[in-house]
């Protein structure tokens, strides 16, 4: 699923750290998901926000759509023409990215 959005008003830039932790996170995934649904992602790594958000992605095994989460477990999008940023999720439609 390819998403389609208008930008939300909250985009908060990237400064294009990415944040080693040694091993994946995996609270936010199964705070939203539950441990079953948590099964089907791998855990691709995380990113800082200029404010100091973590955003960690995960992505799908079988469809391959990404999945970005706070540690609080708030969705965001990522946003490329943005350049680069994120911004909270604020549609259904907006949750999961290719």
């Amino acid at each position: 699923m390819s998403t389609a959005f208008s930008h939300p008003i909250n985009v908060k830039q990237a400064d294009g750290k990415s944040v080693f932790h040694g091993e994946p996170i995996w609270r936010p995934l199964v705070a939203r998901l539950g441990e079953p649904g948590a099964c089907e992602w791998m855990f691709m790594g995380s990113y800082e926000l200029v404010d100091g958000t973590l955003i960690h992605t995960y992505k799908h095994t079988g469809s391959r759509e990404y999945l970005n989460l706070s540690c609080d477990s708030d969705a965001w999008v990522f946003c490329p023409t943005s350049g680069p940023a994120y911004a909270r999720a604020t549609a259904p439609n907006d949750l999961l990215t290719r």
